[in-house]
């Protein structure tokens, strides 16, 4: 994979964790979650006093700060970095669909990912369990997928300010809060063509860490 790739070739930049609970005979309760809130708490008991903010994210989810702020760092130490609280409380926005015919010449461009492509999305936000958090580690004594946390008190940002985009079920669709059930955006190449902008930010990333040791 392209972690691993990186993994291999600059040592420490990503930690890889592998999940085999079959060789255990074990069954999650949720077949579809495989053991995702064990996967979670292993992540706060290795990294949770080493830092400041935690967060799970599928690869059909995109954390998107919103105009002025260019990154979710820029935006979470102005709105947050002084507050004593236990999360950020994040609510899906699906992508939604409309006629193809009527779709811009940046809609039409297949180069791009979805999220790049569409600007329409759902309405409001959808409000039924599909909400996702940025945790501060030390102010949480228990952490869930998708339900409240145990600890100091949850915040609900701007959602002129960040928002999480949301694909919609590639295997099982269903109708989404401001979309029919036929009015989604299917976009089944979106991991590779993601993987490989990842691939090509990390590298350029490393570049210029190596370039300016040699400067050094």
């Amino acid at each position: 994979t392209v972690i691993n790739m990186y993994n291999q070739k600059y040592h420490g930049l990503v930690d890889v964790v592998q999940w085999s609970f079959s060789t255990l005979r074990l069954v999650d309760f949720t077949r579809t979650r495989y053991f995702q809130v064990e996967a979670l708490h292993d992540c706060l008991i290795r990294y949770g006093d080493q830092s400041e903010w935690l967060g799970t994210l599928d690869l059909d989810e995109y954390v998107v700060p919103l105009p002025p702020y260019e990154t979710i760092v820029d935006y979470i130490h102005e709105n947050f970095g002084r507050l004593i609280i236990g999360s950020i409380n994040l609510w899906s926005q699906f992508f939604c669909n409309k006629n193809a015919s009527a779709y811009t010449a940046d809609e039409n461009d297949t180069n791009h990912l979805t999220i790049e492509r569409f600007t329409l999305r759902a309405p409001n936000r959808l409000k039924r369990g599909r909400q996702k958090y940025l945790y501060r580690p030390r102010f949480v004594q228990y952490l869930s997928i998708h339900r409240q946390v145990i600890g100091l008190s949850k915040e609900q940002p701007s959602e002129k300010h960040i928002m999480l985009a949301h694909y919609v079920f590639m295997t099982r669709l269903r109708a989404m809060s401001g979309c029919g059930l036929n009015e989604t955006v299917e976009d089944i190449s979106v991991r590779n063509r993601f993987a490989n902008k990842v691939k090509d930010a990390i590298e350029t990333l490393m570049n210029k860490h190596y370039s300016n040791r040699s400067i050094l």
